[in-house]
């Protein structure tokens, strides 16, 4: 014997509650009425002091299969053909620059557009069968009664075809209305759960038992929120700790490329050297064989010019233009081609008030930097001299 669509509605009245919301007190109830509608189950409850909270269920059964089925809906068709034709036409002026006026001959011709543009969208989303051109009538009622969480109830031998029931699933998903699956036994089963729409609205006072039903529940204490607004809750918040993940991994790839690694200073690091050096201004008499010398000119930006996204070898990051000289001087000493310049000339992770060494040739990518890295790396080794940094630089003009 099949179920009935009483069956279902006295089931889902006597165990919704009990298997989901298990609030105290509460009303349920079936056949209540608004103005213009008629809820086949409504439960309410309190929310929160004076926020009453309510909750519709649409019971079917397999003699109302045929609004539970995905059927062409001509109305909604035509509803998203319009709007996909006007952002077109927007779009299309935007691109285009077309210079619009509000004249008889440009609002003729946007209209014969946008006309034309809505039979042709139309004709064509139907023959593609698209999303947009289908709908389930059980849904689109549903979506009028007034509640803050909406259901739909069937019977659990209403669909023959499984496919049936999946549309509806996804249906139900995507407007954010649950289901409830009735079994011959009246037993509740929820493989959907509903979305909470305007959880502070008193949705309630649409009803004409309005003053009934807050006799019953509002005596109650049982306030908080539902499983469904705690669901909501859990998704919102993983969420927002998920983009502020996104958000802190780009900053620190971002942070990488502008400024690197970092590097020991010059300044405090043991393993560097430094030579003592007099200005020529000090009136204090040098030391005996000590031997004064002269600060070498700073190298100017212009004599490295970086015009795009470029990588150079770094042999030294010196810091002091005398220390930056003395490297350049060695290095040409042993006839290896070296210069260097200000850090603040290019952009890149070395500190502004530092000199950077380099082997005064630009390259394109990272692996021809790194080939050339190597190379300079066996140049130095061959003659013998100290390797300082050795490494490849990515610099930004």
């Amino acid at each position: 014997m099949p179920i009935t669509e009483t069956f279902v509605q006295n089931a889902v009245r006597d165990r919704l509650n009990k298997k989901y919301y298990r609030r105290k007190p509460v009303y349920a109830g079936t056949e209540t009425y608004t103005k213009l509608r008629r809820a086949d189950v409504l439960l309410a409850f309190m929310r929160a002091k004076n926020r009453p909270y309510t909750v519709v269920v649409e019971a079917k059964s397999r003699t109302t299969i045929g609004n539970l089925k995905l059927k062409k809906n001509a109305g909604r068709q035509l509803r998203y053909s319009q709007v996909i034709a006007l952002a077109l036409i927007v779009g299309l002026l935007l691109v285009t620059g077309y210079n619009w006026y509000f004249n008889a001959l440009n609002t003729l011709v946007l209209l014969i557009a946008f006309l034309v543009g809505v039979g042709m969208i139309s004709k064509i989303a139907g023959w593609l069968d698209m999303w947009f051109t289908k709908s389930i009538s059980a849904i689109e009622q549903l979506a009028g009664y007034p509640a803050n969480e909406s259901w739909i109830a069937v019977a659990a031998d209403t669909f023959v075809k499984r496919a049936d029931l999946n549309s509806l699933k996804k249906q139900c998903r995507k407007n954010g209305h649950g289901l409830i699956i009735v079994n011959e036994k009246g037993r509740l089963s929820l493989p959907i759960k509903p979305r909470p729409r305007h959880v502070f609205n008193d949705y309630l006072s649409e009803y004409g038992k309005k003053k009934k039903i807050m006799e019953v529940i509002g005596k109650g204490r049982d306030y908080g929120p539902t499983p469904a607004e705690r669901a909501r809750t859990r998704r919102q918040t993983f969420v927002f700790l998920l983009g502020l993940a996104v958000v802190g991994s780009v900053g620190l790839l971002v942070y990488e490329d502008q400024y690197g690694p970092v590097v020991p200073d010059p300044i405090v690091d043991e393993n560097w050297s430094f030579q003592e050096v007099y200005s020529t201004d000090t009136l204090v008499a040098p030391t005996p064989g000590l031997q004064r010398q002269a600060l070498p000119a700073i190298q100017t930006c212009g004599a490295f010019p970086v015009t795009n996204r470029s990588f150079i070898v770094l042999d030294q990051v010196a810091s002091s233009n005398y220390q930056a000289a003395e490297r350049v001087k060695t290095l040409r000493n042993a006839g290896l081609e070296a210069e260097y310049l200000p850090a603040d000339c290019l952009r890149s992770w070395v500190n502004k008030k530092r000199f950077i060494v380099h082997t005064n040739a630009i390259y394109p990518s990272r692996p021809a930097a790194q080939a050339a890295v190597n190379e300079w790396r066996e140049a130095l080794k061959a003659k013998n001299l100290p390797e300082e940094f050795g490494k490849v630089l990515k610099v930004k003009p």
